[in-house]
């Protein structure tokens, strides 16, 4: 490519210098030595256009330039697309918490939308007790409570209430066009009905509740009135129920 055009320089130079020295005066030159400066010329035009060509070709078959190279562009998406399914293969958990029921090994691969193992949070230790309706008078938001847990045999935790369950389904309905289904009860005495009741242990003890598990047992009493004769035989009765724990 650069002899080419170095050849079209000194072509253009002579036949310059010989298209001046002709119309400076017509005998200094001959036409014919003028003809052959401007095929000349010409010659080295079409050498460098071949030249361009031939570099132009080789590019394209090395793929182009670099912002124009499709093979690099290829490769280029396909790196992206490794380094994403990569980081697809990464799953970070949004809290902290415990892996259990793990059914997979590495090597293996997960499909999407099937589970391969269970977390459970722990970030927010709560206990869940249904408490029946006629308990439920006092107990409210805030209320004091303390919590013995079977997994730490001896041992009462103190929290709070933070929230009261205010209904519960009793079954299916009945359906349109059908007729109702009664329940026959001949007990003097019918249950009372059962609500939820959200038990929170203090921050403070949180630090204690190793070896729980997640739907373990517990059991809970609620202290609406500080002043109550009964707390503390409310409180002996979980003092006892916690060292049963050992034995139960």
């Amino acid at each position: 490519m650069r002899a080419a055009q170095a050849n079209e320089v000194k072509a253009r130079q002579d036949s310059g210098r010989l298209e001046r020295l002709y119309r400076e005066d017509e005998g200094t030159i001959s036409l014919r030595r003028l003809e052959v400066a401007r095929a000349t010329l010409e010659q080295a035009i079409s050498q460098v256009a071949a030249a361009r060509a031939e570099v132009q070709r080789a590019r394209e078959q090395e793929g182009g330039r670099d912002n124009e190279n499709a093979k690099l562009r290829s490769a280029a998406t396909a790196l992206e697309k490794a380094e994403l399914d990569l980081s697809n293969t990464r799953v970070r958990a949004r809290s902290a918490g415990l892996v259990t029921d793990l059914r997979t090994d590495a090597g293996q691969f997960a499909a999407a939308g099937s589970p391969v193992m269970t977390l459970i949070a722990i970030h927010n230790v709560w206990i869940s007790a249904e408490m029946t309706e006629n308990n439920l008078g006092l107990v409210e938001s805030g209320t004091p409570v303390a919590v013995v847990l079977d997994a730490l045999p001896g041992k009462i935790l103190e929290g709070r209430v933070p929230s009261v369950g205010f209904g519960v389904n009793i079954g299916p309905s009945t359906p349109p066009g059908s007729l109702p289904t009664v329940q026959n009860s001949r007990d003097w005495l019918r249950p009372a009905q059962r609500f939820p009741v959200i038990f929170e242990i203090n921050p403070g003890e949180l630090k204690t509740l190793r070896g729980v598990r997640a739907c373990g047992q517990a059991e809970v009493m609620a202290f609406p009135n500080q002043d109550n004769l009964l707390n503390p035989l409310g409180r002996l009765y979980l003092r006892l129920m916690s060292w049963l724990s050992y034995v139960y």
